[in-house]
């Protein structure tokens, strides 16, 4: 895929931006950033996803002056590498949010926001100490993902596998 610009309703909007992580595995992201101008950069909000990137716009982020962050987990649509649920979500997400804390675009302070698995992307950074890091919207998610959803009372479900 090719890094792309255009232009949305209410957003400039960079698509198929390949955003390394530190084994070199690209994490195919798509950016919306405001129309109106910034001097120091944008708040970013990050949503890192399992279910495919190309369902979000930029809805009422970049009109309130926020940049939208959208990015396919590891191995998911656009990504590469394997996906394994919840084994790459700490290392990638700290790896992604370095790199959008350093984009000329990123005034440095970013939040996360999201259900399922979208909230475990969150947990998974949460207490990692990145920098710029400065809120989390983990709006539904099981407490114990192994008993809730993948062994229900000692039973290996297959719903979710």
């Amino acid at each position: 895929m090719t890094e792309t610009m255009g232009q949305a309703r209410n957003a400039r909007v960079m698509q198929n931006v390949a955003v390394p992580m530190r084994d070199g595995v690209p994490l195919m992201t798509t950016i919306f950033l405001p129309l109106a101008p910034a001097e120091s950069g944008y708040p970013a909000v990050l949503v890192r996803t399992a279910y495919n990137r190309a369902g979000f716009g930029p809805g009422e982020f970049t009109e309130r002056g926020l940049t939208l962050v959208v990015q396919d987990c590891r191995g998911r649509y656009g990504s590469e590498g394997d996906f394994v649920p919840f084994v790459n979500e700490t290392r990638d997400g700290e790896d992604t949010l370095a790199w959008l804390a350093a984009q000329p675009w990123c005034n440095g302070r970013i939040g996360m926001f999201g259900d399922s698995y979208l909230a475990a992307t969150q947990f998974a950074v949460g207490a990692s100490g990145v920098p710029g890091l400065c809120a989390l919207n983990p709006r539904f998610m099981a407490g114990d993902i192994w008993r809730q959803a993948y062994y229900c009372d000692g039973a290996f479900g297959l719903g979710l596998t």
